[in-house]
């Protein structure tokens, strides 16, 4: 995966790509870039249309994803802010977490400049006599920024892009928002303030034959035997979340069955986690990929009534070399939203390699 720039593969894309090059050669030495600000799962919208307009409000929809938790909640929260209000406080602005800039190019006031100014001339007036087109970057502005650029001439062409190219846009911001976080997060930027506790992390592949980057602020490691692996516990609290990792030796037939990883996944949770339970009716599994390897997700929510508390969790199951694993993590966490916390533990989770 790229790590300083992702995005359609367009043409267009590699032309803004050379232009954002070329202007930092033409300028010598670029400036030191300071991290983004906000958090994980915020993200601020920028356009020259309405902010009450239609298309403004698809593309919010396209992005307010639910989160399956006790509450209420979903993964991404959105700003809206004018062009206007945006060029008067571009300093700010600019280095914001994610930012997504909604452009309708056949306004040229200076939203639309400073969309040219980083994709081009040329790769405008495509757009002009195209359909709108979108772009992912990364660090444009700011270090472990995402920035999405949607471009089109008129309202229209922008309704349209969203309409039809939403849920890829979402899947390819959203990977690239996980690629940045996982900066972040190793640079220092947790509610601990730590960074990465490196010893720790690299000493499990000589332990077990696997390893995880662990942030600051694990401040346990627990090893259990389970079934017919084994299973390794992280902690951090303040609020409290949950991470293992469990793996058993894979001897053949089908172990990325979804209903298999789920019913396991319950018994591994009701003796590690001292009788928690999977809430089945708000529990869904899907197909996924995990760092490039055919994997299977579930998103749900877990009960304990021994301690009357509960809360959301997501796992990935997979294979690797003679291996099955299992990789879980649990928010319990009453009255606060857990976007950020899951975008957190999901870029945690990517650091794995087995």
């Amino acid at each position: 995966m790229r790590t300083t720039i992702t995005s359609r593969y367009t043409p267009h894309t590699y032309v803004g790509l050379s232009v954002l090059l070329a202007a930092v050669f033409l300028t010598g030495c670029a400036p030191k870039k300071l991290p983004a600000y906000g958090a994980a799962n915020e993200l601020t919208i920028v356009t020259n249309l309405s902010t009450q307009d239609e298309t403004v409000q698809l593309l919010k929809a396209a992005f307010a994803r639910p989160l399956i938790s006790v509450d209420e909640d979903t993964l991404y929260i959105t700003e809206v802010l004018s062009a206007s209000e945006f060029a008067r406080h571009s300093g700010r602005y600019d280095a914001s977490r994610n930012l997504v800039m909604l452009v309708d190019i056949t306004k040229h006031d200076g939203l639309t400049k400073k969309v040219q100014g980083l994709l081009g001339t040329k790769v405008l007036k495509q757009i002009e006599e195209g359909p709108a087109e979108y772009f992912v970057h990364s660090n444009v502005w700011a270090l472990a920024q995402t920035l999405v650029i949607i471009a089109g001439a008129g309202k229209g062409v922008l309704a349209e892009a969203i309409k039809t190219k939403g849920n890829r846009l979402y899947a390819e911001m959203d990977s690239v928002i996980t690629e940045r976080t996982k900066d972040a997060l190793y640079a220092g930027e947790s509610v601990h303030g730590g960074g990465e506790q490196a010893s720790a992390g690299t000493g499990l592949d000589s332990k077990y034959g696997w390893s995880l980057r662990i942030p600051a602020g694990f401040k346990s490691i627990e090893l259990d035997t389970v079934e017919t692996g084994m299973l390794l516990r992280l902690r951090i609290d303040e609020p409290t979340r949950l991470v293992f990792v469990y793996w058993m030796p894979y001897q053949g037939g089908e172990l990325l069955d979804p209903k298999d990883c789920l019913e396991l996944r319950a018994k591994l949770v009701w003796v590690v986690y001292n009788q928690d339970v999977v809430d089945f009716t708000r529990t869904v599994t899907r197909d996924a990929v995990f760092e490039g390897r055919k994997a299977v997700k579930i998103e749900g929510v877990w009960q304990n009534k021994k301690y009357v508390i509960a809360g959301p969790f997501f796992t990935y199951c997979f294979l690797s070399g003679n291996r099955f694993y299992m990789i879980d993590a649990v928010i319990c966490g009453p009255g606060t939203r857990k976007g950020a916390l899951f975008k957190q533990l999901e870029a945690m989770m990517m650091t794995f390699k087995g």
